[in-house]
Parts: C-alpha cells; structure tokens; sequence
C-alpha cells in the first residue's frame, strides 16, 4: 500500500508541478527577504543623511509654498 502511494507520487506530474512552485515561491521569498535586509541598512543611512543635512535648512516663507497650501495646521 504504501510503496503504490509512493510511486504514484513520484509518476503525478502534477503534484511535482506543485512542489515546484512551492520551491520555487520559497526560493523568491528568500531573496526578496535578503534584498530588504540588505536595502534596509542603506535606505536607513540615506534617510537620515538627508534628515541631517535638512536640519538646518531654513522653512520656506508663506509665498514659497505651493497653492492652496497655507502652511498652517489643520484641527
């Protein structure tokens, strides 16, 4: 019983066409998970290089902001 479930499993295309796209889904997971980690470090850096050098920066006066946009907070 069990060695004719085994060699059905291993004569059904479909189901290593399955297990193929788990793999194959597991191994981009993997990667994308190792391209965030890789990413995260360097985009980190750039936001807060950016966040220091405008720091300092002036705000821009009422009649430099864009239409519409008084600079005021809304409540």
């Amino acid at each position: 019983m069990l060695v004719e479930q085994f060699s059905l499993l291993l004569t059904d295309e479909q189901g290593m066409t399955k297990v193929e796209y788990a793999v194959a889904g597991a191994l981009l997971a993997i990667a994308v998970i190792l391209a965030f980690d890789q990413l995260g470090g360097a985009v980190g850096r750039a936001i807060f290089y950016l966040a220091e050098l405008l720091k300092d920066a002036p705000a821009p006066l009422p009649e430099e902001l864009p239409p519409g946009n008084t600079g005021d907070k809304e409540e």
